[in-house]
């Protein structure tokens, strides 16, 4: 499995309705981390190391029928090295993903989508 996160330009992630899209090149440096994970959440193993390679990501979300929620505070969650931070007021309802992700098919992948006010977004890599 493949992560990334980072800076990417504004006109990468459009939304038009309720649908989201994400179009961009990646390549890991100072402003994008990309790093391949092996993971067996079965026998708690969780190994993650820098990736030297890059490349498109082209994702479309669009709303399913599953839950939503409303968060308004702090929100602190982790996934191996990495914790994610948010403070301010979400929205969020579930969304199927499909399309490229550095090389990789996405299909039916289940994930969410947001909307927010007065958000910011922290991401610590964790070693």
């Amino acid at each position: 499995m493949e992560y990334g996160y980072g800076t990417i330009p504004p006109n990468a992630f459009q939304t038009q309705g309720r649908v989201a899209r994400l179009a961009v090149t990646v390549a890991p440096g100072p402003e994008f981390t990309i790093s391949r994970c092996t993971e067996d959440w079965y026998h708690g193993v969780y190994d993650c190391s820098d990736s030297v390679g890059g490349g498109s990501i082209s994702l479309t979300w669009i709303p399913s029928n599953g839950y939503s929620t409303f968060r308004r505070g702090v929100e602190e969650f982790g996934v191996g090295f990495v914790t994610y931070r948010v403070n301010g007021t979400i929205r969020s309802s579930t969304a199927r993903a499909d399309g490229h992700f550095l090389g990789s098919v996405v299909e039916g992948a289940n994930g969410e989508i947001r909307r927010g006010s007065t958000v910011q977004h922290e991401i610590l890599r964790m070693k």
